[in-house]
């Protein structure tokens, strides 16, 4: 081993071992080097690379049927699948009258307010944010109409409430 390697070779063992074990280890690794370059590996026969190849080769032709055998397989029950869904709903259609949409999201939404014309008088949440934006628009045209007495503190207090409520929007329901 070259002088620069052997020394970066000590320095990394003495970061995991004690110097004279890092110098020791660092000694077998350049003999078993030397070993390793007087005793070069045998090359492989023509024959038998040769047969490696025919091997691979059919291993691949193989593997490339079962793919292409596979992707076939998929695509074709994937095309039944969706035939046999759109049968299912045509026939589940048909059974049942009435509008397509109410079929479908009938089940989602409550019969009362499915029913009303006054969605946000039906649910509680709604109609406390309603009644709250209703309150927080007023006082805004008060303050653009000039009719509130301190126009500052109140508009800060309604910026802080409109906060408030787009926060705890979220959190209810």
């Amino acid at each position: 081993m070259k002088d620069r390697q052997g020394e970066n070779l000590r320095e990394l063992l003495g970061r995991f071992v004690e110097a004279e074990r890092a110098r020791e280890m660092a000694e077998d690794i350049e003999r078993g080097e030397q070993i390793l370059g007087r005793h070069p590996a045998p090359e492989p026969s023509l024959d038998v690379l040769l047969g490696i190849k025919a091997q691979m080769g059919a291993r691949l032709a193989y593997q490339r049927k079962r793919h292409h055998f596979r992707q076939i397989a998929l695509k074709i029950a994937t095309a039944a699948a969706v035939i046999i869904f759109v049968g299912i709903g045509i026939r589940s259609l048909d059974r049942q009258p009435g509008n397509v949409v109410e079929h479908f999201t009938a089940g989602f939404i409550p019969t009362a307010i499915w029913e009303s014309d006054n969605i946000a008088a039906d649910d509680l949440h709604l109609a406390s944010f309603a009644a709250e934006i209703e309150r927080i628009e007023n006082e805004v045209k008060a303050l653009l109409l000039g009719e509130s007495s301190n126009g500052e503190s109140t508009l800060d207090e309604l910026e802080t409430e409109l906060r408030e409520i787009e926060g705890s929007f979220w959190e209810k329901g």
